[in-house]
C-alpha cells in the first residue's frame, strides 16, 4: 500500500512539473522519496533523487540539484542498474556543464554514453552523443563537436530517429560557421530546414498539385492559343532579365568573398596577436608569483619558523622548572603544544608554496610521510596501498592543499572518536582519474545521523569544487571509509 501511494505521489508530481508548477511537483517527490525510503525501494529512490533534481535545476539551484543528481547516480550504481547510472552520469554532466566545468561535464558524458552503448539503446546513444557535442560546442572546441554530430546524426539517421537527425544538422551548421567552412554551414542549414518543413511541404505539395490539375483542366483552347504568343515574349523578356540577374548575382557573390576572405584575414591575425601577448602576459605574472611564493616561504621559515622554535624551547624549560606550580606547568604545555602545531602547519604551507612540491608523486609521498608521523604516538596499525610508478605530472597548489586537507581532517577524526586499531590507505591512478580511501576496523557510526555534521560537509564542499565525487560508507561496530575521485584534468597544473 505504502509502495503505491509512493508511485501516485511521484505520479502528480510529474502533472504538476508538466503545467509548470515545479515547486508543488517538488513537495511531491520529495513524499514520494520518503515513502519509498521508510519502504526500502532503491529503485523508487533513485528515480526520486532524480525528478527532485530536476526540479531543483528549474530553479537554477544547482548546488542542491547536483547533491540530488549524485544520489541517484551512486544508487543506481549500486544496484547495477547501467540505464539508470547513464540517466544519473547524464544529469551530473547537464550541471557540470550550466556552471561551464567542461572537463568534469565531458568525463561524466562519456560514462553516460558508455552504459548506454553497453545497454544498446540506440536513442539514448545518440542523445549522448549530442550532449558531448553541445558541451564542446560550449567549451569552443569545435572540431570535437563537429565530430560528435556527425556521429549522432549518422545514428540517428540509421534508426530513423529524425527529431535528433534534424537536431544533429543544426549543429553541423553552427560547428562548421565557427570553423570558417561556410559551404558546409549553408549545406547542413538547408538539410535542417528542409527536415523541419518537410510534412509541412509534403501537404503543401499535394494541395498545389490538386489545384493545378483543376485548373488546367478547365483552361479552354481558345485561352491557350491567344496566350501563347504573349508567353513567346514573356519568355524571352524573363530569360534577358535572368541573364542580367545572375551576372548582377555573380558579381556581388564575388565582392561578398573578397570581404569574407578579409574580415577572416584579419579577425585571425588580430587574435594570434592577442593570444601571443595574453601568453606572455600570464607567463611574467607567473614567475613573479613564483619568486614571490619563495620568498615569502623563506621569511616564514627563517623569521616565523625560528621564534616558534625558540618559543617551544622555553616551553620546555618554564615546564621542566614548574614542577612545584601546576598552573605554569600546565599553561606552559599548552603554549609547547599550540608552537608545536603552528610548526607542523607551518611546514605545511612551506611545501605548498614551492612550486616544486607540487607534484603527483611529491603528494602521495606527502601524505604517506604525515600519516606515518601522525600515527606513531596512537596504538593504530596503517597498511599503504600505493602504486610504484606514479608519473611525473605537475598539479596545482589549490588540488593539493585541498586533498592533503582531507587525509589531514580524516586522520584526526580517527584519532578521536573511532578506537580503531588498524587503517588501511589506498591510492590508485589511471588515466582519468586519481582516487584514495582510507578505512578504518574502527565502531563506525550512523550515515543519515553523521552526514548533518560540518567536518564531513566541508570534506564534500573541497572535493566538489575540484569536480570529484567524495563518498562516506560506515557501519556501526565494523568500519568507515572515505573514499575521494577527482578527474585528473581538474588537479594537472596547466
Amino acid at each position: 500500500r505504502r509502495k503505491k501511494q509512493a508511485w501516485v505521489m511521484h505520479e502528480i508530481g510529474i502533472l504538476y512539473s508538466k503545467n509548470g508548477r515545479g515547486k508543488d511537483a517538488k513537495n511531491y517527490y520529495l513524499s514520494s522519496l520518503n515513502l519509498y525510503i521508510k519502504n526500502n525501494e532503491e529503485e523508487g529512490m533513485a528515480m526520486s533523487y532524480g525528478e527532485i533534481g530536476t526540479a531543483y535545476e528549474y530553479e537554477n539551484n544547482f548546488s542542491e540539484a547536483m547533491s540530488y543528481y549524485v544520489k541517484s547516480y551512486n544508487l543506481y550504481r549500486k544496484m547495477h542498474s547501467d540505464l539508470g547510472s547513464s540517466y544519473g552520469a547524464d544529469y551530473i554532466a547537464g550541471i557540470f556543464s550550466q556552471q561551464n566545468n567542461f572537463d568534469s561535464a565531458i568525463y561524466y558524458e562519456n560514462i553516460s554514453l558508455d552504459l548506454r552503448i553497453k545497454v544498446k539503446d540506440k536513442h539514448a546513444e545518440s542523445i549522448s552523443i549530442n550532449n558531448l557535442g553541445e558541451i564542446y560546442f560550449a567549451k569552443k572546441d569545435y572540431k570535437k563537436a563537429l565530430d560528435c554530430f556527425k556521429r549522432s546524426t549518422s545514428l540517428a539517421k540509421l534508426h530513423g530517429f529524425i527529431d535528433l537527425e534534424q537536431y544533429g544538422y543544426d549543429y553541423l551548421s553552427k560547428c562548421y560557421n565557427e570553423l570558417g567552412d561556410y559551404k558546409n554551414a549553408f549545406l547542413y542549414q538547408k538539410r535542417h530546414a528542409e527536415m523541419k518543413d518537410s510534412m509541412f511541404n509534403d501537404s503543401r505539395a499535394k494541395q498545389l498539385s490538386e489545384l493545378q490539375t483543376k485548373y488546367e483542366t478547365e483552361k479552354k483552347d481558345n485561352e491557350i492559343k491567344t496566350l501563347q504568343g504573349e508567353k513567346t515574349i514573356s519568355s524571352l523578356k524573363i530569360s534577358e532579365q535572368n541573364l542580367i540577374l545572375q551576372k548582377r548575382n555573380y558579381l556581388l557573390a564575388l565582392v561578398l568573398l573578397i570581404l569574407i576572405v578579409l574580415l577572416s584575414g584579419s579577425y585571425f591575425y588580430y587574435s594570434r596577436l592577442k593570444l601571443k601577448n595574453q601568453l606572455a602576459k600570464e607567463k611574467a605574472i607567473k614567475e613573479t608569483e613564483e619568486h614571490e611564493r619563495m620568498r615569502i616561504a623563506k621569511d616564514i621559515h627563517d623569521d616565523l619558523g625560528s621564534g616558534l622554535s625558540k618559543i617551544n624551547f622555553l616551553s620546555e624549560i618554564i615546564y621542566g622548572k614548574s614542577e612545584h606550580l601546576p598552573e605554569i606547568r600546565h599553561s606552559s604545555e599548552s603554549v609547547k603544544e599550540t608552537a608545536k602545531r603552528m610548526i607542523d602547519n607551518m611546514r605545511d604551507l612551506i611545501w605548498a608554496l614551492n612550486p616544486d612540491n607540487t607534484t603527483l608523486p611529491n603528494l602521495i609521498a606527502r601524505m604517506r610521510e604525515y600519516t606515518t608521523d601522525y600515527l606513531e604516538d596512537f596504538p593504530i596499525e596503517i597498511k599503504y596501498s600505493f602504486p610504484d610508478n606514479v608519473p611525473q605530472t605537475s598539479i596545482n597548489k589549490e588540488s593539493h592543499r585541498e586533498l592533503f586537507m582531507i587525509v589531514k581532517e580524516t586522520l584526526n577524526n580517527i584519532s578521536k572518536h573511532s578506537k580503531a586499531t588498524e587503517i588501511l590507505f589506498n591510492v590508485n591512478i589511471t588515466n582519468d582519474n586519481f582516487s584514495f580511501s582510507i578505512r578504518d576496523n574502527g565502531i563506525g557510526f550512523n550515515e543519515e545521523t553523521i552526514k548533518r555534521g560540518n567536518g564531513l560537509r566541508n570534506m564534500n564542499s573541497r572535493i566538489t569544487a575540484l569536480g570529484g565525487i567524495f563518498e562516506v560508507k560506515s557501519e556501526p561496530n565494523k568500519y568507515t571509509l572515505i573514499a575521494v575521485s577527482v578527474p585528473l584534468q581538474k588537479i594537472i597544473k596547466t
